[in-house]
């Protein structure tokens, strides 16, 4: 599903090559280009609005071309990588673009559903490569949301302070402070996560989107993906599973379900509540003040609700 988009915009990358040879008017601030709300997130909180922080949304067809243009003319490109970006990220390279990518150093997981996963709770604090199933390197197959665990957020965070650094090392020692002081609020953020989500009636969440790998596996969770409802087999066996679990709540974007999920909701007696998957944020968001930790904390909030956590 991904290739066509990939061979469409790698096209456009390749077609605006031919302009690099005219060098833009400088800034008065170098720019960051993100292509994730949570990396830009990250580069402002270390940065303390040192750069001119932009979020491409390059799931948009729509804004493929344009995205590129400013990937090119941008001082830092900050990639999340796991197949998240429609477009092989190892393409910047060849462009010479000072480009990073968050998920070169976390190990990534498959998005699974309940019945295939392995949990390791306690190990809380670090990725070390002792989770022997479903975890690989980066790719299509993998669960990019790496964001949503938010000890992998922390890696991502060291990530970003080394690209920081690497663009402007005068200013090193406060990216480095305001690293750790993020690093720090992250792991309160796992503590409660882990504190809250530790007496739960239920440990199965019913997802319209199945984002929720990282989270699942940090919390010894599951999920169940409302997919292919249009099958009168699988809509058996997910109201079979409902049964089983004794499930009363389903959780979709913030926006809303769609139509069918909200149709077998109704005839499942169902209730929705929203859970946000932070790639981006809408202009209602930002303007309410939204980020990543207030967002982090409602999804929190909804899951102790939905699965009647104490």
């Amino acid at each position: 599903m991904r290739y066509g988009r990939r061979v469409f915009l790698l096209l456009a990358l390749v077609a605006m090559a031919g302009c690099l040879g005219e060098t833009p008017e400088p800034e008065d601030e170098p720019t960051i280009v993100a292509t994730t709300y949570p990396l830009a997130f990250t580069a402002s909180q270390l940065s303390d609005d040192r750069f001119t922080i932009q979020t491409h949304d390059v799931q948009s067809n729509e804004q493929g071309t344009a995205t590129f243009k400013d990937l090119m003319n941008a001082d830092l490109v900050l990639f999340n990588g796991a197949g998240f970006e429609p477009f092989n990220t190892e393409t910047a390279n060849v462009y010479g673009l000072n480009a990073w990518t968050a998920t070169e150093r976390i190990k990534t997981l498959e998005t699974f559903e309940a019945s295939h996963i392995h949990h390791h709770r306690d190990h809380d604090h670090h990725d070390h490569g002792h989770h022997h199933h479903h975890d690989h390197g980066t790719g299509d197959d993998n669960d990019p949301y790496v964001w949503l665990d938010p000890i992998r957020m922390q890696n991502v965070t060291h990530t970003v302070l080394d690209a920081l650094k690497g663009l402007d090392p005068e200013n090193a020692a406060l990216y480095e402070t305001r690293a750790q002081e993020l690093h720090d609020a992250l792991q309160g953020l796992h503590e409660r996560y882990k504190s809250e989500l530790r007496n739960c009636e239920t440990t199965h969440m019913f997802v319209q989107d199945p984002a929720w790998t990282y989270i699942i596996w940090r919390y010894d969770l599951f999920q169940h993906h409302l997919t292919d409802l249009d099958d009168e087999e699988q809509q058996q066996d997910l109201k079979d599973r409902m049964d089983l679990f004794d499930a009363h709540v389903y959780f979709h974007p913030p926006e809303g379900p769609t139509a069918n999920i909200e149709a077998f909701a109704q005839e499942t007696n169902l209730t929705g509540l929203p859970l946000h998957n932070l790639a981006y944020l809408s202009p209602d968001e930002r303007t309410a003040g939204e980020t990543y930790f207030t967002l982090m904390n409602k999804n929190l909030d909804a899951l102790n609700e939905g699965l009647g956590c104490q």
